[in-house]
C-alpha cells in the first residue's frame, strides 16, 4: 500500500469500521454486493478504503487488495460513458500503474481488480522470489 501510495504521490488509508459502530456501512455494502470501498478525492489527494470489521481475515485482505487494483489501473481516475472515457483527474492520469486505460466496461473492471487482489495475495505469500512479482501490475 505504501509503495503504490508513493507511486501515485496521494496517501491511501485503510479503515476498519466495526459493524456495532457503524451498521449502515455494512448493510450498504451487502446491499451492493461489495465488501469494500474506496473513496478518493483529488483535492487533498487522499484514498480512503474502507472494510467492515466483520469480514473474515484473508476476505479482508482480499478486499483490501481489490481495492488497492483498483487504484492501480486508474478505475478511479477515468470518468465512463458518453462514447469517451475521458480522464477526470488529470494529474494522477499519467501517474497509474496499469500500461493500459481501464476497461470501460464496470465487469471487466471488477474482474480485473480481483485478478490482481489473486496475483497479489500470491505474490505476497511467495516474497521476492517469485518471478512474477516485478510484473505485477502489468497484466495481460
Amino acid at each position: 500500500m505504501l509503495a503504490l501510495s508513493d507511486y501515485l504521490g496521494i496517501s491511501i488509508s485503510m479503515h476498519v469500521i466495526q459493524d456495532e459502530t457503524c451498521p449502515e456501512l455494512s448493510r450498504q455494502l451487502a446491499l451492493s454486493g461489495r465488501l469494500g470501498e474506496v473513496r478518493f478525492s483529488e483535492e487533498i489527494g487522499v484514498a480512503a478504503i474502507f472494510l467492515p470489521g466483520s469480514l473474515p481475515p484473508l476476505v479482508a485482505d482480499l478486499t483490501l487488495l481489490h481495492e488497492l487494483g483498483h487504484l492501480a489501473a486508474g478505475d478511479l481516475l477515468v470518468a465512463h460513458g458518453g462514447g469517451e472515457d475521458r480522464c477526470v483527474y488529470s494529474g494522477l492520469c499519467r501517474r497509474r500503474l496499469a500500461q493500459a486505460r481501464p476497461f470501460a466496461s464496470e465487469q471487466l473492471r471488477e474482474q480485473e481488480a480481483n485478478l490482481r487482489a489473486s496475483y497479489a495475495l500470491v505474490a505476497g505469500s511467495l516474497g521476492t522470489e517469485n518471478p512474477y512479482v516485478h510484473d505485477l501490475y502489468n497484466l495481460p
